[in-house]
């Protein structure tokens, strides 16, 4: 199965040619991003294994941002991809734990490698932590369920959309290898998410 590879850059050239060099690599690039929005929507639907953002897009935003609240949904190694190399810029960037860091103009083989370090650090850490834990965002599903709400409701409570609570309940049900709400809310009990 192909590594699920989403990119956060509003600089076209760039972007593609990050995809085509992961490409090169057997990689799977499900979208380009050109601002936090895009991207959200794009991690959402499709839940991708490794992220390669540039830091700064040119309307403002900053990736990091970004990551964490995709994070609260899936947690997933960054790769981040920038000109700037700067104290400021490396140190908010280190709060974030990067799984690396590439100064631009950078060569195909220093992303490769990036990636490839990425995605191993990733299984280790996966290997050795045999529970998973819910995200934020899990967890206040979670609690939701357990007080017996709907995912309709649930919607309506986090103001988020009813799909959107839909695709957390599967999320859910595929990491703790549940098949329903009920099982959700025993798991919940036993590992004393909820009290």
């Amino acid at each position: 199965m192909e590594t699920k590879v989403l990119i956060l850059e509003d600089d076209i050239v760039n972007a593609m040619h990050m995809q085509v060099v992961l490409e090169s690599a057997e990689f799977e690039i499900i979208g380009i991003a050109g601002n936090y929005i895009e991207a959200l929507r794009l991690f959402v639907n499709r839940l991708p294994d490794l992220l390669v953002c540039c830091i700064y897009l040119n309307n403002g935003e900053v990736a990091i941002n970004f990551i964490e609240q995709a994070r609260d949904i899936k947690k997933v190694p960054v790769i981040y991809v920038s000109a700037h190399d700067d104290e400021e810029t490396l140190n908010r960037v280190m709060d974030s734990s990067p799984a690396s860091y590439i100064t631009k103009p950078f060569t195909d083989r220093q992303l490769l490698v990036a990636a490839k370090c990425a995605l191993h650090k990733q299984m280790r850490l996966s290997s050795c932590n045999t529970t998973p834990e819910p995200t934020g965002r899990e967890l206040e599903i979670i609690r939701h369920l357990v007080k017996g709400e709907s995912s309709r409701k649930i919607a309506d409570t986090l103001c988020i959309s009813y799909e959107t609570v839909k695709t957390h309940r599967k999320n859910i049900y595929k990491k703790f290898r549940v098949s329903s709400g009920y099982e959700t809310v025993a798991l919940a009990f036993h590992n004393q998410w909820v009290f």
